[in-house]
């Protein structure tokens, strides 16, 4: 793919890490649901990227720190494809005119929990391992650290994917959920 050389080439990779960055990073951008946030028009992130391609670069950036640190090949791994993964939220946030009842609601609070739902939904194969899972949501679940990320707590969270998240397998739920209320405050996770 064309974005994959663009990104590559801008970061500097050598030709083992380009080949071993695409390969973490190709089976994920194929799917037709990432293919659509690779279009800046229908999801415009900042300036003139699209969300797909900002994701890209955030995993390029998080592999190339991996490796600069001497992580494993295992750990710059599930490290990239949380990158990768991080802003899969349902819809567009600058144009959604979706009304939400309560502030700590709005997309800042609730788009880690979208991306992680619907990561999970679309890509399961990465979701089996529930130690490998486990590491992914929480570190989607939390991308936004020190900003806070609504707990998922017995108020309604007003997700644009709802009827996903309770269509996930329970062991999943349980792990979004249990990220979501790590140190709560008035229903946001810090």
């Amino acid at each position: 793919m064309e974005i994959l050389d663009k990104i590559c080439d801008i970061y500097n990779f050598s030709s083992d890490d380009r080949n071993a960055f695409i390969n973490i990073v190709l089976p994920i951008i194929v799917h037709d649901e990432y293919k659509r946030r690779l279009d800046s028009e229908q999801f415009p992130h900042h300036d003139t990227i699209s969300v797909g391609e900002h994701m890209l670069t955030v995993a390029a950036l998080t592999y190339k720190t991996c490796k600069k640190h001497n992580m494993s090949y295992e750990n710059i791994s599930i490290a990239t494809q949380t990158a990768i993964f991080h802003d899969l939220y349902e819809y567009p946030w600058q144009n959604t005119h979706i009304e939400k009842k309560m502030v700590r609601n709005w997309h800042a609070f609730t788009h880690p929990l979208e991306a992680c739902v619907n990561a999970c939904a679309w890509y399961p194969e990465y979701f089996r391992d529930n130690n490998r899972a486990n590491q992914i949501v929480d570190g989607m679940v939390h991308h936004m650290f020190p900003s806070p990320v609504r707990a998922l707590d017995n108020i309604d969270a007003e997700l644009n994917n709802n009827e996903k998240f309770l269509s996930l397998d329970l062991n999943l739920r349980k792990m979004i959920v249990v990220s979501s209320n790590k140190l709560v405050l008035a229903h946001l996770s810090f």
